[in-house]
């Protein structure tokens, strides 16, 4: 092994080298503020040094992963292959897109004063342009949501944000002067027709000038141009990808899909990019479709269904749909946006820029990360844990098996204090809250069928949640304030105490906790073995060079809602023996 501690490093944009991979200066800092740090609040100095612990390790796993040949899978080979497209798709948007993206000081100062504020919009959704008209007619002369309603035109109200809505729609609405009427907008086969209802201050946003909101509304207007570019350039591109798909192949596809997706009612756990990976098990009545044509293209290509079925597995296509109708709905839109994506890629194969550094680093720092994860999970395979021991480790943890105390409310939220008090008179006259939440809540949650309510922790919900916690059960409090424009009225239905959680209930995650305790610890023996077998390079400089972005959050690729903009990895607290390893070797030497 050879230790080499670079603070003179003639390869300054490495801040880590493991034999002949290196982790660059940008991958250090990308991973480092791209995903949340599991403590945010250390130093910055032990950010840095607890996240190359946790890329050593990853390195060294991948290392093993290719000696034990696990790259050699068919399904990481696709997924590393995978890995490379997605580069290329990003980097030709960087070339095509972005970098022609011009925005003048001008532009920003226009778009600051709507930046700043909110517009509250009262809308009517119509099929036809006879209905549109007709449903402008009634909102100009004030007709209020019952006589609509009886009208089959029911009122809904939405707030509107700078750059968060169709721009055309927003042109419109920011026209309006309060209690003004839209023309019909036609919309996706829908007329919209809007009324603003008023206009608020933002509660974050205004209270800044320009100067501090400059970058944010910089994104905001650039995120709206690059949509109008990609958008040109796409319909140059697509002039030969019409496509056409047969109406029994279709549905019997889609039949097929609906039988493997979890949707999320029945799995809300499930995150995006499993659900693609459960299509990676066919069933036998299937795969001998697979050869057949799905979708033909007028320049006479074909996708099997073998390979739609593989491009959806693999790739970055949002499946994680509420349920089988709502999929059904937006199947169509899954496979325009499939073939675009696709499109865009071949055009970037095209180009060669598979051979940009950019693909090669980004493909190269995903495809180690994948390989580290399968290597754990051939450990985690050969782990059993018995009865027995799950109920030590139970007894022997049991501080971490607490529940908080809960309470179930009920809760409406109305957007003006007038509603508000009118809905408590009716409440304490006896009509049922649950009922009235349903008709006049602005809250999505009301909308779910949910009679008994929710519960809450003290620490949740803010206001509300410390409120809730002052109530007694059947007590009714409001209208609470929360902002400018919302008021919520809230009913305490029960409370549960806290206390440890019984063994019996939770079973499956104590099985779960000391199997990656257990796991944990045989990844540290094999990277405390092994890292007297790798030379390892850390370069002091170009890591002082880092820059640390407090309070990050989690960011995602731009048009790839299943990906994270860089991979997460499993960190090592100060005590764990990997971590005492990695600093009894590398990290004292530092001062020497």
């Amino acid at each position: 092994m050879t230790i080499i501690l670079n603070n003179c490093s003639r390869e300054k944009d490495s801040v880590i080298k493991i034999e002949h991979s290196k982790i660059p200066l940008t991958e250090f800092e990308n991973r480092l503020n791209f995903v949340p740090h599991p403590n945010q609040f250390l130093p910055d100095s032990m950010l840095k040094k607890q996240l190359a612990v946790a890329l050593v390790a990853e390195r060294i796993l991948a290392m093993e992963a290719v000696k034990n040949k696990l790259d050699t899978m068919d399904r990481v080979a696709k997924m590393i292959h995978e890995f490379e497209k997605e580069a290329v798709y990003e980097r030709w948007m960087e070339q095509e897109i972005r970098s022609k993206i011009k925005i003048s000081e001008s532009e920003l100062k226009k778009a600051y004063p709507r930046f700043i504020e909110k517009r509250v919009v009262d809308y009517l959704v119509l099929s036809d342009s006879t209905s549109a008209a007709l449903a402008k007619q009634k909102l100009k002369s004030n007709s209020d949501a019952d006589e609509l309603k009886e009208l089959n035109l029911p009122l809904k109200t939405k707030i509107i944000e700078y750059a968060e809505t169709w721009e055309p729609v927003e042109e419109e609405i920011y026209n309006l002067k309060i209690g003004e009427v839209s023309n019909p907008i036609y919309v996706d086969g829908k007329y919209y027709v809007f009324k603003l209802k008023k206009v608020v201050p933002h509660p974050i946003f205004s209270k800044h000038d320009y100067n501090y909101w400059k970058p944010s509304i910089k994104k905001r207007v650039k995120a709206r141009k690059e949509m109008k570019v990609f958008d040109s350039v796409i319909g140059n591109l697509m002039r030969n990808k019409e496509f056409t798909i047969k109406r029994d192949q279709y549905e019997f596809v889609l039949n097929k899909l609906i039988e493997v997706i979890p949707f999320r009612k029945e799995h809300p756990l499930q995150s995006p990019e499993m659900i693609n990976m459960e299509l990676g098990n066919v069933a036998n009545d299937l795969e001998k479709f697979f050869d057949e044509p799905f979708i033909r293209f007028d320049n006479g290509e074909a996708w099997t269904i073998g390979e739609f079925w593989e491009k959806l597995s693999l790739g970055p296509y949002l499946l994680n749909y509420q349920s089988a109708d709502e999929f059904k709905r937006a199947f169509p839109e899954v496979i325009r946006k499939m073939v675009i994506i696709e499109t865009v890629i071949e055009e970037g194969y095209k180009m060669g820029l598979q051979n940009t550094d950019y693909v090669k680093k980004q493909t190269e720092m995903w495809k180690a990360n994948l390989l580290a994860k399968l290597y754990q999970q051939s450990i985690l395979d050969t782990i059993r844990i018995s009865a027995e021991d799950m109920v030590k480790f139970y007894e022997a943890n049991k501080d971490r098996y607490q529940k908080p105390e809960l309470r179930k409310i009920l809760e409406i939220l109305v957007d003006n204090r007038a509603l508000a008090e009118r809905l408590i008179k009716r409440i304490n006259a006896g009509q049922d809250m649950a009922t009235l939440a349903k008709k006049y809540s602005i809250r999505k949650i009301a909308k779910k069928n949910l009679e008994q309510g929710f519960y809450i922790t003290r620490n949740s919900w803010g206001k509300i949640g410390k409120i809730a916690f002052s109530l007694s059960p059947g007590e009714l409090f409001g209208p609470l304030k929360l902002d400018e424009n919302r008021y919520s009225i809230i009913k305490l239905i029960e409370i549960k105490k806290a206390g440890t959680i019984p063994f019996e209930e939770i079973r499956d995650r104590v099985r779960t906790d000391l199997l990656l305790q257990k796991a944990k610890q045989v990844y540290a023996q094999v990277l405390c073995d092994r890292i007297e077998q790798y030379d390892i390079e850390v370069n002091f400089e170009a890591l002082n060079r880092v820059k640390v972005l407090k309070g990050n959050m989690l960011v995602l690729k731009s048009h790839f809602p299943v990906r994270s903009a860089v991979p997460a990895t499993s960190y090592w607290g100060i005590t764990d023996r990997w971590y005492q390893q990695f600093n009894n070797v590398i990290w004292k030497k530092e001062n020497h």
